[in-house]
């Protein structure tokens, strides 16, 4: 591993348990989308909220949720989200709101508990590449590596 491998490394684990111990990235988050505003939110009492209008799309106890990417840049239909539930164990796990379609859309956490994926958007399609983090000797434990499709409204695990 490189120097700059490892200061990125440090970089991302302390960033994480800086959430983990600090709390929510921000109180709120939104991003603007054809079906109206995608808002983030943290109460108080640690409810985290992901709605579209009144339309609640996912709710949570939850240490830590953020946005992680928008397909595409402008009007995005597919957003991204990495969401920190019980991050002592698994650093984060992965969703994908899908806003393409009449209805809104989640999907069901994915990923194996990497922070750090790759993201491919092309023709419509997101792939999620996690690396193998078996020989992780941080404090989160990761699975082997991992690719996730998502493609016409479906999730589908590649390997």
């Amino acid at each position: 591993m490189t120097r700059c491998e490892k200061l990125f490394t440090c970089f991302v684990f302390n960033a994480f348990d800086f959430v983990r111990r600090f709390g929510f990235r921000a109180k709120s988050e939104t991003v603007k989308t054809k079906a109206g505003n995608l808002i983030l939110t943290k109460s108080e009492d640690s409810l985290f909220q992901i709605k579209i209008g009144d339309e609640v799309l996912f709710e949570s106890q939850t240490e830590f949720g953020t946005v992680a990417g928008k397909y595409t840049l402008n009007n995005p239909k597919f957003i991204l989200l990495s969401i920190g539930e019980n991050a002592l164990a698994c650093a984060t796990h992965f969703y994908i709101v899908d806003v393409s379609k009449k209805e809104p859309a989640i999907t069901e956490a994915f990923g194996n508990c990497s922070p750090a994926p790759k993201i491919l958007f092309q023709n419509q399609t997101l792939i999620v590449k996690f690396p193998d983090g078996r020989k992780n000797k941080s404090d989160y434990k990761y699975g082997a590596a991992e690719t996730w499709q998502y493609r016409n409204g479906k999730l589908k695990k590649l390997r």
